[in-house]
């Protein structure tokens, strides 16, 4: 019996299928890193200021922010991956200890230090952008994942045929 890989059917599911769930992560981290980005701005609106914008984007993307918001990704990944794929174990497995070792990771880093300003800054920056970065990851493949439908009936149909083909072959018919 040939096996129905759901990485397969999620690699051949089509540009439609990729181009939503990046669309969903899209609007969700969108919306969710406004406020970020309307710090960033906000530092260069005074006409005295000498704040670059990449200065200004820095502080405010690159000062452990992005931690905060990948906590709420990860509730977010927690919850779908319990919820919605039962029956994704192996992913399920993976996503859920990635989960466990991002809050733990997460808390950790945000409890030493809540304001994040006496935390080493390039440590800080890297490991939140990578946080956030896998978090977005997993999202859009979870969201690929609740998009694909496997016609199990039809895999079944087509075994089921290339078996009584290979019987009746080997029996002369």
């Amino acid at each position: 019996m040939e096996k129905i890989g759901y990485a397969r059917a999620m690699f051949r599911s089509g540009p439609g299928v990729w181009g939503m769930a990046l669309l969903e992560i899209i609007v969700v981290a969108g919306i969710s890193l406004i406020p970020l980005t309307g710090a960033a701005i906000r530092e260069v609106l005074p006409p005295e200021s000498k704040i670059y914008l990449s200065d200004a984007f820095e502080k405010a993307f690159l000062s452990g922010q992005l931690l905060f918001y990948a906590v709420g990704l990860i509730a977010t990944i927690v919850w779908h991956c319990n919820k919605d794929f039962k029956s994704f174990f192996p992913l399920r497995a993976i996503f859920n200890l990635y989960s466990l070792f991002g809050i733990v990771i997460c808390s950790i880093v945000i409890g030493y230090d809540p304001t994040l300003s006496s935390t080493n800054k390039s440590f800080i920056s890297s490991f939140s952008v990578a946080i956030f970065s896998v978090s977005i990851i997993i999202y859009v493949i979870m969201a690929v994942i609740s998009e694909v439908h496997v016609n199990v009936g039809q895999a079944l149909a087509k075994t089921d045929a290339q078996l009584g083909d290979a019987v009746r072959k080997s029996r002369g018919i």
